[in-house]
């Protein structure tokens, strides 16, 4: 029973220490408060180490030595690879998908990511996160479950360095990009255009791992 107990507490804090860090609230390369954090959760070193270890096994935390753990830091190769890889994957998915495609449910997740970006409180985590519910659910409507499963992982550290550019840049004029791309995106979709749809990815994209490289050079500049 105590070792089901502290599986559940080893669960609970590995969920809370990676929203932390996914959403940026711990940034990448800051150290992880052990102190600061077992006062938040209410739990003793055991879990706290075991859910440092998962995350560590997730590329999300790294140990230095006679350091301590920190949040993993975003490099310039990581945004490469992950944009490098969504363009290999989103633009043929979205074409393979078509037929199957639940046209209301796109323009509904748009409209819902919109309207959480006028409301006007910058909530970066919830706007990122909305971004890639909708990149995501035009993959999987594919139907093809392992490609779902190989792109969630991808998304997770798209979503974190989504965030981390949103808080570096510090004003809205990415969303209004993202605005003017997702309303191509759709209108290629809709007609069903597959030159226009691998365009508009691409076009997408390349502009938004342009601008996460130039974040995290600023960031770097900054702290140095």
């Amino acid at each position: 029973m105590a070792q089901k107990e502290n599986q559940n507490l080893s669960r609970y804090t590995y969920e809370y220490i990676k929203k932390r860090i996914l959403d940026c609230s711990i940034l990448p390369g800051a150290p992880i408060d052990e102190k600061v954090l077992l006062d938040e959760i209410q739990v003793s070193k055991t879990p706290f180490r075991e859910a440092l270890l998962l995350l560590r096994n997730e590329n999300l935390v790294e140990l230095r030595p006679r350091a301590g753990f920190f949040a993993k830091m975003i490099t310039e190769k990581d945004v490469e690879e992950v944009y490098s890889a969504r363009k290999i994957i989103e633009p043929y998915a979205v074409i393979d998908a078509l037929s199957m495609l639940d046209m209301g449910r796109m323009i509904a997740l748009n409209n819902d990511w919109e309207a959480t970006v006028d409301s006007g409180l910058c909530n970066h985590f919830q706007i990122c996160d909305k971004d890639m519910i909708f990149h995501s659910f035009l993959v999987s409507s594919t139907g093809n479950s392992r490609l779902s499963k190989l792109f969630e992982s991808i998304c997770q550290e798209g979503l974190r360095i989504s965030i981390f550019n949103a808080i570096v840049k510090k004003d809205a004029e990415d969303y209004k990009v993202t605005r003017e791309h997702h309303e191509k995106m759709i209108d290629s979709i809709l007609k069903e255009d597959r030159k226009s749809i691998i365009k508009v990815y691409n076009l997408h994209l390349n502009f938004f791992m342009s601008s996460c490289i130039e974040s995290i050079r600023r960031y770097n500049n900054e702290n140095k």
